[in-house]
């Protein structure tokens, strides 16, 4: 389901022409997934024995794949909108404050 949300952004920035932040967008992901698994070389935990696991997993169980690279996705996702969506939110704050102020309204 993550891959084809990412899928789906980058190919709609694609289209868009927004390269930079489909970079952006696939960088994130690509150093996310290679942070993991350093991290997981590091701190070296094994899976815990409790259940029988359903496929051969041969990396360690700290830190979850799964839960680093949806924080990863969804934050980068986040700072993408923050960063479309704040040029023209500060445009339109910074030139009606000035004229809110002098008018004496709140």
């Amino acid at each position: 389901m993550l891959v084809l949300l990412i899928l789906s952004v980058a190919i709609y920035l694609l289209l868009l022409g927004r390269l930079q932040a489909m970079g952006f967008l696939i960088g994130a992901m690509a150093g996310g997934s290679l942070l993991s698994l350093i991290l997981k070389e590091l701190f070296a935990r094994p899976r815990p024995d409790l259940v029988p696991h359903l496929s051969y997993v041969t990396t360690s169980s700290f830190p979850s794949g799964h839960s680093m690279l949806s924080a990863v996705t969804y934050l980068t996702l986040g700072a993408l909108l923050a960063r479309s969506t704040t040029s023209g939110a500060s445009r339109h704050s910074s030139s009606s404050l000035p004229s809110r102020h002098r008018a004496g309204g709140r």
